[in-house]
């Protein structure tokens, strides 16, 4: 239908729409949600913020380490009333784990400060040699002038007394004359080539030995002076070793550094210089021990490049880091190891502290212990006490095991025991503590105590007649958390069995009441113990003990939900659909209520005369009030067809007001249903799972099948239903929104509600065949466990296939009676 008027007609008209919603929206347990999806939030924010401060550096240790500290106490606590211990416990690791690189970061970066600021004292030390070796050089410079001076004086004063004239000795008679000269360089190389010719010439025979002597001591004095060591390699890597360690130290440098910044690793650097000063040793005074420094440094060097391959930078040991790092953070303080067992021992309490928040949430497990008793001068067992017992506490709350068989969480090795032999003697105790503070014993204990007496006592719950014996039964529950006993009571019973039932379920209640995580409409109490006795005793069929539970429980969806359907098996459309909208007004969220609440609207369109106006003016005002509240409460504002329902007339017919009005009221419930679970989108599990009371609940739903998906499929089959609802509007065409279910139906991972809304769709036009296909279609649909053979012949959307063979033995194959016609 074509939208008409202004976009502020428009405006006005949907304001109240968007009002109906946020409203509904916060009625609907949003409160809630928002609550879950913070405590979410926060733990993202808690880790995030951890895992940034392990990488802002400029910050200073403290900072970083309590802005850890405040953000995961916050979460922790904050999660420990929403999570169970073991997301409590993944999340507590996962900030413990970044806290403790945090520390390590911090004792690196220390670690790597005293490891710069060694190498900067090592580098002034080296520093300090080069220049005493330039001061060394200056003076060996001089003394070889000095040496190769006398030693050609001497040369020349024995060429010129000698009596053996040769070729070379002729050349290097200049020598007196050039050497006299001085500073003249020329002068003073072409001394130099003389000499050299007569150093040739040495080897001659006709030499004498003073001559040879004199030629020999003016080489070596010459070899010498022409020695020029290069220092500028030295203070080249002197200096790239200074800026690379400047980076890592944090004090005042004890040498200035010039150059540019450097990517080679302190490591590197400081071998390079080194091997850098070796060599300049070895160059100046060419001694042995020279030679090995040389090859010393040029191993540690080949060392060190090795090492720096393929990684950034050396990284120190995780605990040596971690100690550090405290070290750091404790600072002049000096913690003795008391000081560090009272801190852990804090930490411990605190974190058994949040255990037990987490644990105490939880509805059980229950440890049922019952001390039974006899009446006197009777023979009766007392096994069956026992037995009623358990069975009412334990199907209403889980029992604790560890392992299938166990008969309670205890753990397979106890590891204070395992300390004795393979562990000092301390760490038995510190295990001991350790594991006292992480294995906190969840759930409770149910102590009863059955006695006989011959009368009932006054002031019990159930009064007996005097004459009968009397059976009371106290029960005490301790939450095994912290040993402490949260409820007792004393009930009472005819007999033995009706007593101990009564305490079982009085256990299970109050349990249940003490849990904030059981959704709303699963709710129980001990108040409402006797009701959930009632509706477990509750037959097929059997409308009176279902009333009397509701009169007990009149909030609880359970009940209004299995009441009504049980109206519905009985025709009774009209009270069932009052109940269902009860449900659904306490219990927004319970989708099950919500969804037979649009059924009930649909079956009412189509029998409106033969039900609706059977009962009284005040007897539907009732019910229309009953389906207001519901509608207000999930944000359906328009209330203009609920006001037909009462004012409407009477009319005979197949398409009267009245049922266009249940239709159109249904139609309204169903898109109200599928615009809430969208099939692509994780509605159920993300909101569901962010509530504490349904998060149970949901996990359990999931691990099937997508649920959001099944419901939405399932209120778009039932939607085609109620459009042809009413005799008139059968035998519409087909609709894209049938051809879509039909697609999705065909899937063989389609629930069995598709398929089965199908057949009464089918049924509904006349389609006999259709209708029959998929109902059997649906038997062998995922779920189909849960076709109920008794609302099956009494559907009255299947009413025109009701006698067909292959429908009745479509009964037959759901239920072990024979004879299904009636």
């Amino acid at each position: 239908m074509a939208r008409t008027g202004s976009g502020a007609q428009r405006l006005r008209g949907s304001a109240p729409r968007l009002w109906g919603r946020a409203r509904a929206t916060l009625e609907l347990g949003e409160r809630e949600a928002t609550r879950g999806w913070g405590v979410l939030v926060l733990a993202a924010l808690a880790l995030i913020v951890e895992a940034s401060a392990l990488c802002l550096d400029s910050l200073t240790p403290w900072q970083r380490v309590g802005a850890s500290l405040a953000v995961l106490g916050a979460a922790l606590v904050a999660a420990s009333r929403e999570w169970t211990r073991r997301w409590l416990r993944i999340l507590g690791a996962a900030g413990l784990l970044l806290l403790l690189l945090t520390v390590a970061d911090i004792g690196r970066t220390y670690l790597a400060a005293e490891t710069g600021s060694e190498a900067l004292e090592e580098i002034a030390d080296l520093r300090s040699i080069t220049e005493n070796l330039s001061a060394r050089e200056q003076e060996l410079e001089e003394q070889a002038e000095d040496s190769r001076t006398a030693a050609l004086e001497t040369l020349a004063a024995h060429i010129n007394i000698a009596t053996v004239r040769t070729e070379a000795l002729d050349a290097a008679r200049l020598l007196p004359d050039l050497l006299a000269e001085g500073g003249d360089p020329e002068a003073r190389r072409a001394a130099l080539d003389a000499f050299d010719e007569a150093y040739v010439a040495n080897q001659a025979s006709e030499f004498d030995e003073r001559l040879r002597a004199a030629v020999d001591v003016a080489a070596q004095a010459a070899a010498r002076a022409d020695v020029d060591p290069d220092r500028t390699a030295a203070d080249s890597a002197l200096s790239e070793a200074c800026i690379t360690a400047s980076e890592s130290a944090q004090i005042s440098r004890p040498i200035a550094c010039n150059g540019d910044p450097s990517t080679v690793q302190l490591g590197v650097a400081l071998a390079a210089a080194r091997l850098a000063v070796a060599e300049y040793r070895q160059d100046l005074l060419g001694r042995d021990l020279d030679a090995a420094a040389v090859t010393e440094a040029e191993s540690a060097l080949t060392d060190a490049l090795a090492s720096a391959s393929g990684t950034d930078e050396p990284s120190a040991d995780l605990v040596d880091a971690i100690e550090a790092g405290a070290d750091t953070l404790v600072g002049s303080y000096e913690l003795g190891a008391i000081a560090w067992i009272a801190l852990g021992g804090a930490a411990l309490l605190g974190w058994r502290h949040l255990e037990v928040r987490s644990t105490r949430q939880m509805p059980g497990p229950v440890e049922p212990k019952l001390e039974t008793a006899t009446a006197p001068n009777t023979d009766e067992s007392t096994v069956d006490q026992n037995a009623v017992f358990r069975t009412a506490l334990l199907k209403n709350v889980s029992v604790p095991a560890a392992a299938p068989g166990a008969t309670h969480a205890a753990a397979v090795t106890d590891l204070a025991q395992l300390a004795d032999t393979v562990a000092p003697s301390w760490l038995k105790p510190l295990i001991t503590v350790v594991g006292s503070a992480l294995s906190t014993q969840g759930g409770y204990r149910a102590d009863a105590d059955v006695v006989a007496s011959a009368t009932a006592n006054k002031g019990t719950e159930m009064k007996q007649d005097e004459e009968e014996p009397a059976w009371r039964v106290l029960v005490r529950l301790t939450d095994l958390t912290t040993g402490q006993q949260v409820a007792v009571r004393e009930l009472t019973g005819k007999d033995a069995a009706t007593a101990c039932r009564a305490a079982g379920y009085w256990a299970a209640g109050t349990i249940l009441a003490r849990s904030p995580r059981v959704p709303s409409w699963s709710h129980w109490s001990g108040d409402t113990a006797n009701a959930l006795a009632a509706a477990d005793d509750a037959k097929e069929g059997d409308c009176t003990t279902l009333k009397g539970a509701v009169a007990l429980a009149p909030t609880s969806g359970l009940l209004l939900v299995k009441l009504a359907f049980e109206y519905d098996i009985a025709g009774q459309h009209a009270e069932a659909l009052a109940h269902y909208a009860r449900a659904v007004a306490v219990h927004p969220r319970y989708l099950v209520a919500r969804y037979r609440l649009a059924a009930s609207l649909g079956l009412q369109a189509g029998d409106a005369t033969e039900t609706w106006f059977q009962r009284s003016t005040s007897e539907r005002r009732r019910i229309t009030e009953e389906l207001r509240r519901a509608r207000q409460t999930l944000g359906l504002t328009d209330q203009r067809r609920v006001e037909e329902l009462v004012r409407a007339p009477r009319t005979v017919g197949p398409s009267s007001p009245t049922s266009e009005a249940f239709q159109e009221l249904a139609r309204q419930h169903y898109r109200e249903i599928v615009r809430s679970t969208p099939w692509w989108s994780g509605y159920g599990y993300l909101t569901g799972m962010a509530r504490r009371s349904e998060r149970e609940l949901w996990k359990e739903v999931f691990r099937g099948d997508n649920f959001a998906r099944r419901i939405h499929w399932t209120a778009k089959s039932a939607a085609l239903v109620n459009e042809v609802a009413i005799e008139s509007q059968r035998r519409k065409p087909a609709t894209e929104d049938l051809s879509a279910v039909l697609g999705w139906a065909r899937h063989p991972r389609s629930s069995w509600q598709v398929s089965y809304n199908l057949g009464c769709y089918y049924a509904r036009q006349g389609l006999t065949e259709d209708a029959l296909s998929w109902l059997e279609i649906a038997r062998s649909r995922p779920g189909a466990e849960q076709m109920n053979e008794r609302w099956l012949g009494k559907d009255p959307d299947l009413v025109n296939v009701a006698q067909h063979p292959r429908f009745i033995s479509l009964r037959r194959s759901l239920t072990s009676v024979e004879d299904v016609r009636d």
